[in-house]
């Protein structure tokens, strides 16, 4: 209830997709919707949620209508050699994965 998580999606099973990992089930979305670029704190707060999952979470997508900051990008980098993954999807991203032919491998992509 506190942790404002705007949707969370159950993976039952995707055998061959690069974010999924049995006994995992759970990826942790955030959307933001603002003018100005979303910043590293945002993403550090994702970051957060996802640690607290206790091992049932590794995976954040963060959607931006506009763009993500610098440090934002730099703190997806300082978690990559861990288990937790945190997509940063833009909005020109979001179009492509909609108009992609083949979805599960834009995500993949993406993840």
């Amino acid at each position: 209830d506190t942790d404002e998580i705007d949707l969370v999606v159950q993976a039952v099973q995707y055998t061959g997709s690069c974010w999924f990992q049995e006994g995992v089930p759970f990826i942790l979305i955030e959307a933001k919707n603002r003018a100005e670029a979303t910043s590293q704190h945002m993403v550090s707060n994702l970051i957060r949620r996802l640690q607290t999952k206790r091992g049932n979470a590794r995976i954040g997508m963060l959607f931006t209508t506009s763009k993500f900051t610098q440090d934002a990008t730099m703190e997806v980098v300082k978690i990559a050699e861990g288990t937790l993954t945190v997509a940063l999807v833009t909005p020109d991203e979001i179009v492509e994965w909609i108009e992609s032919s083949d979805p599960n491998a834009y995500l993949d992509s993406l993840v």
